[in-house]
């Protein structure tokens, strides 16, 4: 459909910013913590602070993921709907944003991993990996645009970074040793549920706010739906302890 290319690209910038504000600079702090216990040879502490980004990246990344999704037609509208931006432009690139959202977090825990990689100083299997990934992503594109249409892009690149994500997590335990599941799996429940929660919230106070059309109408109703969902999640954060 004509469009097509210009909602993906802004649907890109949309989910590239929670990936640039927490996976790149998380990513970047936590790289030398990590190379300093490889080259000591302490398992145990590389492991220790792997699973803490992990457990940051869940705590953050599984509510950016939500609150995307959630408000992609909010702040689509919000950010781009003006001058020869119609309302089907506007369209288009919300069913791209809800697409890329649903994989922002795992695009975020992938750059974590990776750099666990690097430290460790193994460049071969995060690259073998990412091979084998554009190689599906490939054949999902194929696929899915004849079936859904552009979304399909979107939504495959969503569905092969968590595939990527899960590989290159299970793999680096031969290298580095087996990592604390049980803690990284109760963060992301309670994060998901804190998150369920806050979609909620946002939900509610969106259907509370009334109709906009006037560009400074819809940045209002949306900051509202947003203040109100951090204040929930942030809420919810302290009662199931995510520190």
């Amino acid at each position: 459909e004509s469009g097509t290319a210009s909602a993906l690209n802004e649907g890109q910038r949309l989910y590239q910013f929670p990936l640039g504000l927490l996976g790149v600079a998380l990513g970047t702090v936590i790289f030398p913590l990590l190379t300093r216990h490889a080259e000591r040879g302490d398992w145990q502490h590389l492991r220790d602070d792997l699973a803490l980004g992990l457990r940051l990246v869940m705590v953050i990344g599984i509510p950016a993921s939500a609150g995307l999704w959630l408000l992609s037609d909010q702040i689509v509208a919000a950010i781009f709907q003006r001058g020869n931006f119609t309302t089907h432009d506007a369209q288009q690139a919300t069913e791209m944003t809800s697409a890329y959202s649903l994989g922002v977090w795992a695009f975020c825990g992938l750059l974590i991993v990776q750099r666990a990689y690097y430290a460790i100083g193994d460049r071969q299997t995060p690259l073998r990996i990412g091979l084998w990934i554009m190689l599906l992503n490939l054949c999902m594109n194929l696929s899915l645009i004849f079936m859904i249409g552009g979304q399909g892009l979107a939504l495959s690149t969503s569905l092969c970074g968590i595939l990527q994500f899960g590989v290159c997590l299970a793999l680096i335990q031969k290298r580095i040793g087996q990592l604390p599941w049980w803690s990284l799996l109760s963060t992301s429940l309670r994060a998901i549920a804190a998150a369920g929660v806050m979609m909620f919230v946002g939900w509610s106070a969106l259907n509370h706010l009334p109709g906009v059309d006037r560009s400074q109408q819809r940045l209002l109703s949306l900051s509202i739906a947003l203040a109100a969902s951090l204040a929930s999640y942030e809420l919810l954060a302290s009662v199931l302890r995510l520190d």
